[in-house]
């Protein structure tokens, strides 16, 4: 057995000044909305009220403008607003329809018009497409794409490749990332599938041993997410490739839900050039969500308040993988080897090993077939198409069974703090094709992600968001032979030191290869606990902005 456990204590702790609101930047799951209040003169207006409005949720928040007629509105949720603007004088202007995204950086340039403040003057906004506000390189993919796009297996990760600069690359860890994240290797601007940060509602869900991303999120629970792959700020400074900040859904005042299954077979898909049969299929995707206020029956009413969000999705796959291989015929198995596998005349020579004379008719007796090749042989499996050079063909069974959750649960403690807690659970199971029967790994995985988070606005221009995650991944692959009897010295008759209870690996020259996987089973936690918080005070055009991020990050890794 050898075990492996790294610990580290990732510490980072950046004070940022921005001397001019075109580099300030957003938090990490927020947006902000900044601007300017003039008169139809372009005159400024300084001491007027500005107040943003959550549609969905009727949560407020509200500022007053500079002496310069500037105001900022940070730590926003996303989604769509409502704009008040009021001052003395002048009429009061409401522009609705504004749609902040994740680490959006808004500007909404108001003009107010001369009048009683009663008056109420209603326009449609709209965020300008091109942000003037910052200087990040990266594409938002807003809920209507993560879910009306066509996906296949519904997975988001293909949409993270609708991002200029980022393209599907090759998976450097082979079965286990394509495991982790579904076959999507996403490279950006030239940096590795292992350079990516990926962060679900602000907390970390990176895989610390492979620096993959441990949880697949439901499409139908993904808010929007963002994908930055250039100039992004200090706080996500982890990696050098892309940072991928994921929003989940939340509840609102409408209590709505979805129900869903998708069902793909093998009814139209075309049986394939060398299976001599169709490869069955039959994939169910399936599963809802629910997202509203809390409602206790005369207990209590979480309108405007307190919401809740729930969302199940389940994988069932059953299919069929197709494979051909080259082995040895039923007379090469038996010593002869007068003719080749595909039934040709064979027309080299074997030579008695210890004599080195030629056997007569190139058959080996069958008492000089050593004992452990009599042992191994039952384990090889027989040809099926003989004459073939292909001679094994076979279509192995494979299936995937996934069960993943998110639960969140935002609440207004008061009118300055405002909680969320969110916790998701994916368990992935999934078997290799079993194209030699008892030779196949089982790979599993296990991952939890749970964040705490707290923001509390101390006064209009200052503001904090904190927040405590857990992230915890388990992986693990099996082999048949675990947790059974068997021996390589006595089934086989090999001389063995140490373990003796997983299959070999033999290598057999102009035949496949077959045998156990030498570094199953292995046995791999790992977990990260993060500590973070931001600290954003404006002043004028200027903002200054303190962040700590503190990781304690176990690695281990058991290979038995």
């Amino acid at each position: 057995m050898s075990r492996r456990h790294i610990r580290t204590l990732l510490l980072a702790v950046v004070p940022l000044l921005f001397l001019a609101p075109a580099t300030s930047r957003a938090q990490t799951t927020t947006a902000s909305l900044v601007g300017t209040v003039t008169d139809s003169s372009g005159a400024v207006v300084g001491r007027a009220k500005v107040v943003a409005s959550a549609v969905a949720t009727n949560q407020t928040r509200e500022v007053t403008t500079d002496s310069e007629g500037n105001y900022v509105l940070t730590n926003l949720q996303v989604g769509q607003y409502q704009l008040s603007v009021s001052a003395e004088g002048f009429r009061t202007e409401v522009a609705q329809g504004i749609v902040l995204q994740v680490g959006q950086r808004a500007r909404m340039d108001v003009t107010l018009q001369t009048g009683n403040v009663v008056e109420t003057v209603n326009v449609t906004a709209q965020v300008p497409i091109v942000s003037s506000e910052d200087a990040v390189f990266g594409d938002v993919i807003d809920n209507k794409r993560v879910v009306e796009l066509p996906l296949n297996g519904r997975n988001f990760n293909n949409l993270a490749l609708l991002t200029p600069n980022v393209q599907d690359g090759i998976p450097g860890g082979a079965t286990l990332q394509n495991f982790l994240a579904g076959g999507i290797a996403i490279w950006a601007h030239g940096n590795r599938d292992t350079d990516n940060e990926w962060n679900l509602d602000g907390a970390t869900m990176n895989v610390g041993f492979y620096n993959w991303n441990s949880f697949n999120p439901s499409i139908d629970a993904i808010n929007e997410f963002k994908m930055q792959t250039g100039a992004f700020p200090a706080e996500y400074g982890f990696q050098a490739g892309a940072n991928v900040n994921i929003v989940t859904k939340a509840g609102t005042n409408a209590l709505q839900g979805t129900l869903f299954n998708f069902l793909r077979n093998d009814k139209m898909d075309a049986r394939g050039f060398f299976p001599t049969s169709k490869p069955k299929l039959r994939q169910n995707q399936f599963g809802g969500t629910v997202g509203g206020p809390v409602y206790i029956l005369k207990l209590y009413n979480g309108r405007d308040r307190t919401f809740f969000f729930s969302n199940y999705e389940g994988i069932r796959i059953r299919q069929e993988q197709f494979g051909r291989y080259t082995l040895p015929s039923d007379a090469q198995r038996g010593g002869d080897f007068s003719r080749t596998y595909t039934g040709a005349p064979f027309t080299g020579t074997i030579l008695d090993p210890s004599t080195r004379i030629p056997f007569p008719g190139n058959v080996v007796p069958s008492n000089r077939i050593v004992g452990q090749a009599q042992n191994i042989l039952p384990y090889y499996p027989r040809e099926n198409n003989p004459g073939q050079v292909f001679n094994y063909e076979i279509l192995a069974r494979v299936m995937t069974d996934s069960n993943s959750t998110i639960q969140r649960l935002d609440h207004k403690l008061t009118g300055k703090d405002f909680l969320f807690a969110r916790g998701a659970y994916d368990n992935r199971m999934r078997p290799d094709p079993e194209f030699f029967p008892g030779f196949v790994r089982t790979t599993g995985l296990k991952a939890y992600n749970v964040v705490l988070g707290h923001t509390r606005v101390w006064s209009p221009t200052v503001v904090q968001e904190s927040r405590m995650a857990f992230n915890r991944s388990f992986i693990f692959q099996s082999d048949p032979r675990e947790n059974t009897d068997f021996s390589i010295e006595r089934d086989l008759g090999i001389p063995a030191a140490g373990q003796t209870n997983g299959f070999p690996f033999f290598n057999i020259a102009g035949f496949a290869g077959f045998g156990g996987m030498t570094n199953n089973p292995l046995i791999q936690p790992d977990q990260v606990w993060q500590w973070l918080s931001n600290l954003t005070v404006n002043r004028g055009r200027h903002t200054i902005k303190f962040s700590g991020d503190v990781r304690l990050c176990d690695l281990i890794e058991h290979k038995v």
